[in-house]
């Protein structure tokens, strides 16, 4: 049965929120060879399993570079049953020599930690000697009684939260904390930091005469006008007025690029990097903000990105990609930042040199569809799929899995898709997808 579920951001303390929904069909393929398991992490996924499934027919990543560009002439002028690429955009194929089945590193930060970074944050924002994190710390825990006593932070909205401080013995690993502020907002996840403002727009704002919290940027679109928006490669020449000095867009996303190279709990790996693939400028009163959507790159290949919205899966998986809006107000540095953070380490599970070639992906997804489909493809292109799995032990566990990625419309039932085929294994996931903005509800 298929089931739908809702992702969305929430503001006031934690923003994001994500589920899963139930039954899949994967394919069976041959035996193949892989990497071993890293033995120091736990693994609920069926890793040897998927190392059975491994297709045979498969081409080297060494010599498909060059044979990409025929394989996408190919599958344009192929006719398939469900599938139609005449009006796809293909995007490049990325320059590497293997991929490999991932596992996130799921390592809770303790409630000390936490205290640090938000030390360490405070320190680079300037507002040490404003903030008492004592009395203004709060933790995301209401199991914690605090019924009797004073020891609680309350939030703009009324709502009240247990201080860290006074309950920090009985906190547990990944707890998540947070300082709601009018000069300053934070909050620390179980991975690090998941969202915070500076307060450096929300201080224009008021030297100008509007009330604003810090908080208030996470949101742009409710606190600014949109101006334009689309790849940020495209649009990088273009040159706005930001609070401090004129920046063209491709020097806001340098800034961004760089912040999460050494801001963040996880520095920046040979393997592991973001960057600020997409952007839209916002007007704030007389300057402008650039928000950039950041994707992560491992190996050189991107991470799929999830938007607010409600999914509907045809499986027991759920999509788990990245989502981080970052913004920049100033030559400085980004002054606020939402969304699942992207830094924590990824562990290899089955590595391999060579993959599906495109029109074999192609082959077997429009095999494998329900017959009720007919999917105009807009988007193809080859990404790292994170998904979690319902029947997991470790409901916490996220798998990256290397894919070709078909983005489509189905028009029988008017509904955007997501398709995937498994580069390795041939295994097929797909999910349909409707914008928060559309009003369509979870069921």
């Amino acid at each position: 049965m298929k089931k739908s579920c809702f992702l969305m951001f929430i503001m006031g303390v934690f923003l994001v929120g994500i589920c899963g929904c139930a039954g899949t069909e994967r394919n069976s393929a041959a035996t193949g060879s892989g990497n071993k398991i890293n033995t120091e992490t736990e693994i609920s996924y069926d890793v040897e399993g998927y190392k059975e499934r491994l297709q045979q027919k498969r081409v080297p990543f060494t010599d498909y570079a060059d044979q990409y560009a025929d394989d996408v002439s190919a599958v344009i002028a192929a006719e398939y049953q469900l599938l139609h690429f005449d009006q796809a955009v293909f995007g490049e194929f990325p320059n590497t020599d293997k991929v490999s089945l991932l596992k996130a590193d799921d390592r809770n930060i303790t409630a000390e930690e936490s205290i640090d970074i938000v030390k360490g944050w405070l320190k680079n924002i300037w507002k040490t000697d404003d903030v008492n994190l004592e009395t203004e710390l709060g933790v995301l825990n209401f199991n914690i009684d605090t019924s009797g006593d004073e020891s609680v932070v309350e939030t703009a909205d009324g709502t009240k939260y247990p201080l860290v401080y006074p309950h920090i013995t009985e906190l547990m690993s990944g707890e998540g904390v947070f300082l709601d502020r009018d000069d300053c907002y934070i909050v620390i996840g179980d991975d690090g930091i998941g969202e915070m403002s500076d307060g450096k727009v929300s201080r224009y704002l008021n030297e100008n005469g509007i009330s604003a919290r810090a908080a208030d940027v996470l949101f742009m679109e409710q606190l600014g006008t949109e101006i334009v928006s689309g790849d940020t490669e495209e649009l990088g020449e273009e040159v706005y007025p930001l609070i401090n000095e004129e920046l063209t867009i491709g020097e806001g996303a340098d800034i961004a690029e760089k912040y999460f190279s050494q801001g963040t709990p996880y520095a920046w790996t040979e393997e592991l990097q973001s960057r600020a693939s997409e952007v839209t400028v916002y007007q704030v009163e007389d300057v402008y903000c650039y928000e950039f959507d950041m994707t992560r790159y491992y190996c050189g290949v991107p991470v799929v990105r999830t938007e607010s919205g409600t999914y509907q899966f045809d499986g027991n998986y759920y999509v788990a990609g990245d989502s981080k809006k970052a913004y920049v107000a100033d030559g400085e540095s980004v002054t606020a930042y939402r969304g699942t953070n992207d830094g924590e380490p990824l562990i290899p599970l089955v590595t391999e040199e060579e993959l599906l070639c495109l029109p074999d992906a192609v082959g077997i997804l429009d095999e494998n569809l329900a017959s009720q489909l007919n999917v105009s493809v807009n988007l193809v292109e080859f990404v790292y799929l994170p998904l979690g799995f319902e029947d997991s032990s470790n409901t916490d566990e996220e798998i990256f899995f290397p894919c070709w990625r078909f983005e489509g419309f189905n028009s029988v039932k008017n509904e955007t898709m997501e398709l995937y085929v498994d580069a390795l294994t041939g295994d097929v996931y797909y999910y349909t997808f409707s914008p928060e903005n559309t009003g369509y509800h979870a069921e």
